[in-house]
C-alpha cells in the first residue's frame, strides 16, 4: 500500500513471505501524496516472515491496528553477525516532523519475534498502545516487548499512552528512548533474559523527559525500573511488585 489513504485490511492471513507480511508506506515517483494515512489493519494473522510483520511507514495522522496476531518474525541480524536476530511484530513511523503518525494499537498478540514486539520508530505523536499481549522477545541482546524512540529528538516521540498490556518472557519489557510527555500505566510485566545476562530493565527510560510511570506490576530477572539520563520524571508505583530498581 504505497501513498494509500482510507485503506482497510481485515481478516487476512499472511504467512511465510520472502520479506514481510503487511506494509504501508510511500512510492517516490508515483504521486505528490507521498505518505499513507487512515490505515486500518484488523483481525489479521501475520506469521513466519524474515523481517516485518505489520509495518506502518511514512504515515501522517491516525491509523488503527487491532486484534492482529504477529508471530515468529525473525532472521539473523543483517548488520552485525555477533547479534542473534532481527525482526519485529508491529512497527510504526511517521513521515516527517510536520506529518506525524498518531493512532491506536490495541488487542494485538505479538510473540516470539526476533527483536521486538511493537516498535514506534520515529515521528510519532499521540499513540495509544493498550490491551496487547507481547511475549517471547529474548532472541537478541537488545530485544524488548514495546520500544518507542526517535534518536536525539524526544519532541518527535511524545504523548503516548501505554497501558494495560501484558508483557512476559521478553528480555526487556517497555523501553522509552528519547521520548517525552508519555504515560506507562497498568501494565503487567515479567522478563526473561534467555541466554543473555539478566541485567536489563522491565521498564527502561533513557533520554526521556516528563514521563509518568504508575500502577504497573513487575516481576523480573533483571532491574525493575531503570532510568538513565532522564529529567522531570514522575512515578507513582506504590502498588508495583519490584524485584529491583
Amino acid at each position: 500500500i504505497a501513498n494509500g489513504k482510507n485503506v482497510t485490511i481485515q481478516n487476512c492471513k499472511v504467512t511465510d513471505c520472502g520479506y514481510g507480511g503487511i506494509t504501508t508506506g510511500y512510492a517516490r515517483c508515483v504521486s505528490t501524496h507521498k505518505y499513507s494515512e487512515y490505515i486500518t489493519i484488523d483481525n489479521c494473522i501475520v506469521t513466519d516472515h524474515p523481517s516485518a510483520g505489520i509495518s506502518i511507514g511514512s504515515n501522517a495522522g491516525p491509523f488503527t491496528l487491532t486484534n492482529n496476531i504477529c508471530e515468529r518474525i525473525k532472521t539473523p541480524h543483517y548488520a552485525d553477525s555477533t547479534r542473534e536476530y532481527a525482526g519485529f511484530g508491529i512497527q510504526v513511523s511517521g513521515k516527517s516532523s510536520s506529518l506525524m503518525a498518531s493512532g491506536t494499537i490495541s488487542g494485538n498478540t505479538c510473540s516470539d519475534n526476533g527483536f521486538e514486539g511493537i516498535i514506534l520508530k520515529k515521528y510519532v505523536d499521540g499513540i495509544t498502545i493498550e490491551n496487547n499481549t507481547i511475549t517471547g522477545h529474548n532472541f537478541d541482546q537488545d530485544g524488548a516487548g514495546i520500544f518507542f524512540y526517535h534518536w536525539g529528538h524526544p519532541e518527535y516521540n511524545q504523548n503516548h499512552i501505554i497501558r494495560n498490556n501484558t508483557l512476559t518472557g521478553n528480555i526487556r519489557g517497555i523501553v522509552g528512548y528519547y521520548a517525552s510527555n508519555s504515560t506507562i500505566e497498568g501494565n503487567t510485566i515479567s522478563t526473561d533474559a534467555g541466554v543473555f545476562h539478566p541485567e536489563q530493565g522491565a521498564i527502561k527510560l533513557d533520554g526521556c523527559n516528563n514521563m509518568e510511570v504508575k500502577d504497573n506490576t513487575i516481576g523480573c530477572d533483571g532491574i525493575g525500573i531503570s532510568v538513565v539520563y532522564c529529567c522531570l520524571l514522575y512515578t507513582s508505583d506504590a502498588a508495583d511488585e519490584l524485584d529491583g530498581v
